[in-house]
């Protein structure tokens, strides 16, 4: 038998997981309608796509007012979803059909292009080549801290040979334990750098592969028309990404990344229905 509401008592139960964690579990489960595995529709930019909250753009449809009509794909802000630190951001809803139209014809326009691709490879490498300058430079600081460190140790541990007080003793000992916590600390944050090395390396024989595979690429763009997937494969393989805006005169915007370039392009709206927000009704 249960008992009435009002003689429940509160119980506090300790967190399972932390905040973060949690955020990026709903994160998953709020992108879970457009993978690839649950996907009927085509979203031509299906998880390359941000909100300039920051959040992930989601593929939805949202369903026609007719029995024989067809559904509208819209791209939304995943914070619209799920319930996320931030909250639902303002974002409007986005067209698939006109975004996927833009971020299209920009990347025939990048594969007709070869030249200007190879120059944007060229010009990354030679940025990482300056950041890889720094990181190692931060990498040979952090060995430098870390020998010094364990000399400090190796002198600790000398010392406390000669000492027979079991207080002095100890505070050598606390003292080497502190040092061997610090070691441990650059020694991760050392193995982060040089993950960052390997991450950012563009190398001449990668940009060779491109030059070789941009050989074909009028062919394959022309292979690609009215052809979705085959279309994807090619965005794929530039690695495009893009982020979702409106100007302050509300126009919307598709800003779309090629290594270290930007392309903006406006929106072009193929009727009044695109600038309904997802689940509202026209009048």
């Amino acid at each position: 038998m249960k008992r009435p509401r009002e003689e429940w008592k509160p119980v506090q139960v300790p967190v399972i997981i932390c905040r973060d964690m949690w955020e990026r579990a709903q994160q998953k489960l709020a992108s879970k309608g457009d993978h690839r595995r649950n996907v009927k529709d085509e979203y031509l930019m299906r998880r390359r796509l941000a909100c300039t909250c920051g959040y992930a753009m989601q593929g939805r449809a949202r369903k026609s007012r007719r029995a024989d009509g067809d559904d509208t794909l819209y791209y939304r802000c995943s914070s619209q979803i799920g319930k996320l630190v931030k909250g639902k951001c303002n974002a409007p809803h986005f067209r698939v059909d006109d975004v996927d139209a833009e971020v299209w014809a920009q990347t025939k326009e990048l594969l007709t292009n070869p030249t200007e691709v190879l120059r944007a490879y060229r010009t990354a490498q030679q940025q990482q080549q300056k950041q890889q300058s720094s990181l190692q430079e931060q990498i040979d600081i952090i060995d430098e801290q870390i020998a010094g460190y364990n000399a400090e140790i190796d002198n600790l541990l000398d010392a406390r040979k000669g000492v027979t007080s079991d207080t002095l003793k100890k505070r050598y000992d606390a003292q080497a334990d502190d040092l061997a916590v610090l070691i441990d600390r650059l020694t991760a944050r050392r193995a982060t750098l040089v993950q960052q090395v390997h991450d950012t390396t563009i190398t001449d024989e990668h940009i060779a592969g491109v030059a070789e595979q941009l050989k074909d690429a009028h062919a394959l763009v022309a292979e690609a028309e009215g052809n979705p997937q085959a279309q994807r494969k090619l965005i794929e393989f530039l690695n495009l990404r893009a982020v979702l805006r409106v100007d302050d005169a509300g126009e919307k915007w598709v800003d779309i990344k090629f290594i270290l370039s930007v392309y903006p392009r406006r929106i072009a709206k193929k009727d009044s229905g695109s600038a309904l927000r997802y689940g509202e009704e026209r009048k």
